[in-house]
């Protein structure tokens, strides 16, 4: 870190901060929460490894070990909280990774900004302190269930974006900062289905999409969408669709 490091905040610390290339490993007696303003970070906590970018944030309690690596010119925002500054609410209970909406962003960005203006006005820093709290508070608080935390449009993207690779649950649920069993339980709630069928459906979509459109043998297809055996693909998508995909791309392109 381009800071010099603390193990013990004696008051709220507000400021921003550039973590360096290297992986780094931390355990503080002190709450902090780390949000990103630009570049991008690599942090492992005991829930799994996520990343912190410019709409991604985590919550990190005192004594929670945590590894972290900085990329590219990444800037954080972050606050340093004594224990005894924060002994309500349940924001700190856990460890875990949380999602900017956009009135979150301007204000992080509000906050950077004149924390980086003024550094010299403590009670300007203060108020920042109290406005992020109080903002994390209302969006991470007992009224939010993890289930409605759930970034679904980010796991779904990510989904996506690596259809012909294989995936599981654990890895779905290093993105969201929970355990495999909890993440499972709350994406069925989010999303009304489980992370494979899921998974699943948005495979054969794009198989289908991809019979639509091109000539591609069936085994590169199924290849594509991360099925290995061809005989495998052509069962999922008969059950899916009604038909062998061979079939449905007579009909789909005549």
């Amino acid at each position: 870190m381009s800071h010099s490091p603390s193990h013990v905040a004696p008051a709220a610390v507000l400021e921003v901060r550039h973590y360096e290339p290297l992986q780094s490993s931390d355990l503080h007696e002190h709450h902090q929460v780390v949000i990103g303003l630009a570049g991008r970070m690599e942090i492992a906590l005991p829930g799994g490894a996520g990343e912190i970018t410019a709409r991604r944030g985590c919550v990190i309690p005192a004594s929670v070990r945590h590894d972290y690596r900085g990329e590219r010119r990444n800037r954080q925002l972050v606050l340093d909280l004594p224990v005894s500054r924060h002994t309500d609410g349940p924001l700190f209970d856990d460890a875990r990774f949380f999602t900017l909406d956009r009135d979150l962003v301007h204000l992080v960005h509000f906050i950077a900004e004149n924390t980086q203006r003024h550094p010299q006005r403590q009670a300007l820093r203060l108020r920042g302190c109290h406005l992020l709290l109080d903002a994390l508070n209302e969006r991470l608080g007992p009224q939010r269930t993890d289930a409605q935390r759930l970034d679904i449009a980010r796991i779904d993207h990510f989904m996506r974006s690596r259809l012909d690779e294989p995936m599981t649950t654990a890895q779905l649920a290093g993105l969201t900062g929970l355990s495999p069993r909890r993440f499972h339980d709350c994406f069925v709630a989010a999303a009304g289905t489980t992370p494979y069928r899921y998974l699943l459906r948005l495979r054969l979509e794009h198989a289908a999409a991809l019979l639509r459109q091109n000539t591609l043998p069936l085994s590169d297809i199924a290849l594509a969408v991360g099925f290995n055996d061809q005989s495998a693909f052509t069962h999922a998508f008969r059950a899916a669709f009604g038909m062998p995909p061979a079939q449905w791309r007579k009909q789909a392109v005549a």
